[in-house]
């Protein structure tokens, strides 16, 4: 909160994940409840910067399939039912998801040059993970706002 008194202008931006978007899970139940719990950060601070200039956001900056996705993938085989979002992710991700380090700078860009209203308290997405992650109940207020 020092950065509230001293500034008219910041941008605090966390580093999340789309794991947040499906809810609880057998599989990644430490990754998301860590992830969970950085975004309800994120959303605390960021109201302590309505009106200041100041903002702060969470962002998923796109998916990658990684050694890390392969373990979720054979966790989630061997649970089944319960993790099947998680399958379907894998074998797309896998296939599918070029990830694509400029649009995760384009997103941070946009949140340095835009209003901080335009993200405070939001959790962002690169356009290319948002056909992957459907909302949830389970999700925060997504953005950006307009």
């Amino acid at each position: 909160l020092s950065l509230r008194r001293a500034n008219t202008w910041g941008r605090v931006i966390v580093l999340s994940s789309a794991q947040t978007l499906h809810g609880p899970d057998p599989v990644m139940t430490a990754y998301a409840t860590s992830k969970l719990a950085l975004n309800a950060y994120t959303a605390c601070l960021a109201s302590n910067f309505e009106s200041t200039g100041i903002s702060a956001c969470a962002i998923h900056p796109g998916d990658a399939y990684t050694r890390m996705g392969e373990e979720i993938r054979l966790g989630a085989e061997s649970v089944g039912r319960p993790a099947a979002h998680l399958t379907e992710w894998a074998k797309g991700a896998a296939a599918d998801i070029q990830y694509d380090l400029r649009e995760a700078g384009d997103l941070v860009g946009d949140i340095l040059v835009r209003p901080a209203s335009w993200s405070n308290g939001c959790f962002l997405m690169v356009p290319s993970s948002i056909e992957h992650h459907p909302g949830s109940p389970w999700a925060m207020a997504l953005g950006p706002r307009q």
